[in-house]
C-alpha cells in the first residue's frame, strides 16, 4: 500500500494502523500520531512522532518488519511499546526500526516487561527490542 500526503504540512492523528509493508510519504512535513500499529516505511517527512503508544505484531517481528523513516523518529515521553502474541517470538535481538535521528526513548508496556527490553540508539537512528529466553536456564561448569 502505498500513502502519498503531498498536500500536507503537519497531520496530527490519533491512530494509525499499517500492514506490513505499508509506505507512507508526506512530502517534507511532520506527522505526529497519537498511536501506532505497525512497521511502515515512511518517506519525504521531516519528523515522525509516536505521542503515545506503539503496537507491534510477532508475525512483523518474526517477518523482519522494520519502520524505515527517512527524516527523524520522535517519542513522546511515556509511549509505551506493546507486543501482541509477544509469547509466539523467540529469544533474540529485532531492529524495529532504522531511522537518521531518534529523539525520545520508548518503555516496555508494563504487561511486556518480563520478556521484553528496549535499546534506541538516536545516534545510529535504531530501536532494537530485546526478548529475553523463557524457560529453565542450567549453566554447568
Amino acid at each position: 500500500i502505498n500513502l502519498s500526503l503531498s498536500l500536507i504540512s503537519y497531520l496530527t492523528k490519533d491512530i494509525v494502523i499499517c500492514g506490513l509493508g505499508t509506505e507512507l510519504a508526506f512530502s517534507n512535513g511532520g506527522y505526529s500520531v497519537a498511536n501506532l500499529v505497525g512497521l511502515p516505511s515512511i518517506t519525504e517527512c521531516a519528523e515522525f512522532r509516536i505521542r503515545d503508544s506503539w503496537t507491534l505484531s510477532a508475525d512483523d517481528i518474526k517477518n523482519g518488519g522494520v519502520l524505515r523513516c527517512d527524516g527523524a523518529l520522535a517519542f513522546d515521553g511515556g509511549v509505551k511499546v506493546s507486543i501482541t502474541d509477544d509469547m509466539l517470538v523467540q529469544a533474540g535481538e529485532y531492529v524495529v526500526a532504522q531511522t537518521a535521528a531518534i529523539s525520545g526513548s520508548p518503555e516496555i508496556e508494563d504487561s511486556c516487561k518480563k520478556l521484553w527490553s528496549v535499546v534506541v540508539d538516536g545516534t545510529g537512528g535504531s530501536v532494537t527490542l530485546r526478548r529475553k529466553a523463557r524457560g529453565l536456564y542450567i549453566r554447568i561448569r
